[in-house]
């Protein structure tokens, strides 16, 4: 907790309408335990730190009659004391009346129903989201200048502590949690959270590798939850993935710190955690020890790398499997970035470029494979000659080298085990190029696909040259439409889904439309909410929005334009690709 002292220095000028004493309140803090997330310990405050204080009539909630100091900004010094920033400070009204003062940490904008956004998805620094709220001081006034502010911590904050038993080098190990809400609503009123159902999302903690560099610690800032679900820790080390499966219903509770000591077993391949959660300066918790498995590919036939697992720490490695979608090539004698195709006509034949989703245009995210080494293989690869190799699934056999177009590729192939339509796990794919997509107008009406589905869509299929695509059509959704444009599946699908995934954009000059996916388990009776994007203006690339179902059951999707159906808000889809439960 942090005590704050008020006292009174001379001034001569009113706040918010009110007349000035002719001396100033002036706040001092100390440290009495944990606090904060600088320091050794947690325990100091940092020059700058930025406090927004408010002071109201006493009694009552905070309320825009009975404020008399709106968000006023002071800064913190080494010592803890804190010091106006220039036409912001609190002076006792000229009445004697009794006061209340509110106060919270980071300081920020706060709107006219005293709530302030709070988004974690950014996490260094963390002070910059460790939210601090205090309103204990109240009936005070000018005879009774000296005030304590109470401090609390409104956020839940985690520590991971990671070793490994064969004193394996750390350097690099990236540490995400996924699953958990990003963004909420901080109420300056009550010091409460309102999370955004809708924001799941992942953080990436912060990562400090230790000396000797066989330890590191990992620090991330969460939003406090009575039941998270589904959620995972998940370590990257070089090519190997860990998954830890955050147990179902955790409790993670504002103002505490959780404490975990992870083991990385080399030998077996697993993550072993003792987990002794203590929270330091507050409460203690035992969330007791588990084992948890690795998720990651080892480069083999049966569990092949993924294009997002290859990274300059594999180069040199020779005989290894690799799996991805053939998305597009490349010129060879240009720059990769300008001269990536991923449009029929291609024109280059010595290359391809695989990525981890069939609609990617991202070269960045892609990894280029060098054909010319092999011709069999090239014939049978190659996108100039074989233009219905895109989109496809491949898993082939190479060597991963460096020096590949300026980057971490693939050459040297000698085996290939397949070319599908649908790629390994994928059981569904729809780029919306067929005619019966086509459309003028942006009226509701059925769509039979090539598979003989049946489509509920409300969105334009014809193409104007502000309209963004992945080939020759997309689906534009309009923002200022009353009955929300989307496209609904008007079927099941069978053996349930696992990730669905699809190309956005912004048509035009237009920005700020948000894209939203839906599911429904019961044919379409009720929908639920899996998550959503915001397209921003369009800056050359189609973006890729994914998210993980993971649902069992026969179910459907539809994707919706909504939230802010604002004129100038309309957003392109394209290439929906949905992966089977697994």
């Amino acid at each position: 907790m942090v005590l704050a002292t008020i006292g009174m220095t001379s001034c001569n000028q009113g706040k918010d309408g009110y007349e000035s004493l002719g001396r100033e309140v002036k706040f001092h803090a100390m440290i009495e335990r944990t606090v904060r997330v600088s320091g050794p310990n947690g325990t100091v405050w940092d020059n700058g730190d930025p406090v927004g204080i408010f002071m109201k009539e006493a009694g009552g909630a905070l309320n825009a009659t009975n404020v008399l100091a709106t968000n006023k900004e002071y800064h913190s010094d080494a010592s803890g004391v804190f010091t106006a920033q220039p036409g912001e400070a609190i002076s006792f009204p000229t009445d004697g009346s009794n006061v209340d003062f509110i106060a919270y940490y980071p300081y920020g904008s706060v709107d006219s129903n005293f709530d302030r956004a709070v988004n974690i998805s950014t996490q260094s620094p963390l002070k910059g989201i460790d939210i601090m709220y205090s309103n204990n001081a109240t009936g005070k006034n000018s005879l009774n200048p000296n005030v304590a502010l109470t401090f609390r911590h409104v956020m839940s904050k985690l520590v991971l502590t990671i070793g490994s038993d064969d004193n394996s080098d750390l350097t690099g190990l990236k540490v995400e949690i996924t699953g958990v809400n990003t963004q909420s609503t901080f109420s300056v009123i009550d010091g409460s959270l309102t999370d955004d159902i809708l924001s799941s999302g992942t953080v990436e903690a912060v990562t400090i590798t230790g000396s000797p560099n066989t330890s590191a610690t990992s620090e991330a800032i969460l939003l406090p939850v009575t039941a998270l679900t589904g959620a995972v820790i998940k370590f990257t080390l070089g090519s190997k993935i860990f998954i830890w499966d955050i147990p179902a219903s955790q409790l993670y509770e504002g103002g505490k710190r959780y404490n975990y000591n992870f083991t990385l077993k080399a030998a077996t391949s697993t993550v072993i955690l003792d987990a002794s959660t203590t929270i330091t300066g507050w409460d203690d918790v035992d969330e007791g020890a588990y084992d948890v498995n690795p998720a990651g590919n080892d480069g083999s036939q049966a569990a092949p790398f993924g294009v997002s697992d290859i990274t300059d720490a594999l180069i040199g490695t020779n005989d290894v499997w690799v799996q991805g979608y053939i998305v597009g090539t490349t010129l060879v004698s240009g720059t990769r970035s300008l001269t990536s195709t991923f449009t029929n006509p291609f024109p280059d034949d010595d290359n391809i470029l695989l990525a981890a989703t069939a609609g990617e245009t991202d070269d960045s995210k892609c990894l280029i494979v060098k054909l010319n080494d092999n011709a069999t293989l090239q014939a049978i690869l190659n996108l100039a000659d074989n233009s219905a190799n895109h989109g496809k699934a491949v898993k082939l056999k190479g060597d991963i080298a460096g020096g590949i177009m300026g980057g971490v590729g693939m050459n040297n192939l000698t085996e290939l085990e397949e070319i599908t339509s649908a790629g390994a796990g994928v059981s569904f794919f729809e780029d919306f190029e067929d005619a019966a997509w086509a459309s003028a107008t942006y009226s509701q009406r059925n769509v039979t696909d090539l598979a003989g589905n049946n489509w509920i869509v409300s969105g334009m299929g014809t193409m104007d040259p502000n309209d963004r695509c992945n080939g020759t059509r997309s689906i534009r959704l309009r923002g200022n439409s009353s009955d929300k444009c989307r496209v609904e599946m008007n079927f099941d699908k069978t053996g349930g889904i696992g990730v669905v995934s699809f190309l956005y954009a912004s048509y035009s000059s237009h920005s700020g439309g948000r894209i939203s996916l839906y599911y429904s388990k019961n044919q379409g009776t009720t929908w639920t909410s899996a998550g959503n994007v915001t397209a921003p203006a369009w800056d050359g690339t189609m973006l890729t929005a994914t998210f993980t179902l993971n649902i069992v059951e026969d179910v459907r999707i539809k994707i919706v334009r909504d939230g802010n159906l604002a004129t100038n808000t309309s957003v392109n889809i394209d290439d929906l690709e949905i992966t089977d439960y697994e």
